[in-house]
This record gives structure tokens, C-alpha cells and sequence, in this order.
């Protein structure tokens, strides 16, 4: 709990100083997720063995729900939304915000198919459904992993704590709720 408060207490004191230390602080957040990507593809590249490939490449048991993979799957493809959030600070948001929204999909998409290939290459089916640290057992470093789960959560809560705002004075500058309008103010 003391580790949560003072997680949210630095997020909401780099919010508070305004998204250009909110944008350094992604930069932090970027390169911890692409040391956690090298190390696990430098741990997992030399491991990859087509036959497990292959063995992998029919179902080992039940199929998992439709549900399971979603509720696994759609929390790592929201981080495009804190562009859109933050379309107020764009030059020209309708030609940036479709192009970086795309991008931010392909990139994601391209991210994870890779993922998914070293993954199928390296460990059997029975290990990648039943081991939910099977990511640090083929990375070179382990604790990389954990520390780019910590820092796109971390990124997550400063996408919250500075789309929100902005969301809710856009709410009122259209004057939709008559309550909100002494939030239109910036």
C-alpha cells in the first residue's frame, strides 16, 4: 500500500506539473519497454526451434474462452486512446490523430505476432498456458520484464490522471451537462 500511495503521489505531482514532464516521464516508460522487448527476444531468438514451432501449432487441450483471451488481450491495446486524449496539444489533430492511432495499432500488432512467434518457438503449449512467468523464463533478464510491466502500468495511471481532466472541461466547453460549466474554464 505504502509503494501504490506513493506511485500515485508521483504520478499525480507529474501531472500536476503539466504534460511536458508527463511526456519526459513516457520517455522513462518507452525505453523500460524496449530494454523488456530486447531482453526477451535476445534470451528467446537463440532458443527458437521449429519443431516446437510446429508441435505448437495445433491446441493443447481445452481452447481457452473467447472472454479469457479477450480480458487478456484488450488491456494491452488502450495505451493508442491516451493519443487521442491528448489531442489538444496537437498542430493539426485531424490529420495527426488517424495517422498516429494507425500506428500505434500496426506497431502493437506487430509487437505482439512477434511475441506470439518467439513464444510458440521456444516453450511448449502446457508451459504458455499454465506459467504465467513463462516470459522471464526465456528472457535474458527477468527483471527487465518486471520492470516494463511496472512502467506501462505506471504510464497507464499518467494517461488517466491527464486525459480526464481534458475529457471533462471538453464535456463542458459543449455545454452538455449545465453542471460542468465551471470546468470549461482553462
Amino acid at each position: 500500500r505504502i509503494i501504490a500511495v506513493l506511485a500515485v503521489g508521483s504520478i499525480f505531482l507529474l501531472a500536476w506539473l503539466g504534460a511536458d514532464w508527463a511526456t519526459k516521464f513516457q520517455y522513462l516508460v518507452m525505453g523500460l519497454l524496449v530494454a523488456a522487448l530486447l531482453s526477451f527476444f535476445i534470451g528467446g531468438i537463440p532458443q527458437w526451434q521449429s519443431e516446437m514451432f510446429l508441435a505448437n501449432w495445433s491446441p493443447d487441450g481445452t481452447p481457452q474462452p473467447f472472454w479469457i483471451i479477450f480480458a487478456i488481450f484488450f488491456p494491452a491495446v488502450t495505451g493508442f486512446t491516451q493519443g487521442v486524449r491528448m489531442s489538444g496539444d496537437l498542430r493539426d489533430p485531424g490529420k495527426s490523430l488517424p495517422l498516429g492511432s494507425f500506428m500505434a495499432v500496426r506497431n502493437s500488432i506487430l509487437v505482439y505476432f512477434s511475441v506470439v512467434f518467439v513464444f510458440a518457438g521456444v516453450l511448449p503449449n502446457r508451459v504458455l498456458v499454465e506459467d504465467y512467468q513463462a516470459i522471464n523464463q526465456i528472457s535474458r533478464y527477468g527483471f527487465l520484464i518486471d520492470a516494463g510491466v511496472i512502467a506501462a502500468t505506471l504510464s497507464s495511471a499518467m494517461a488517466s490522471f491527464l486525459g480526464g481532466p481534458r475529457i471533462l472541461q471538453s464535456l463542458a466547453s459543449d455545454k452538455i451537462f449545465p453542471i460542468l460549466n465551471p470546468f470549461a474554464k482553462g
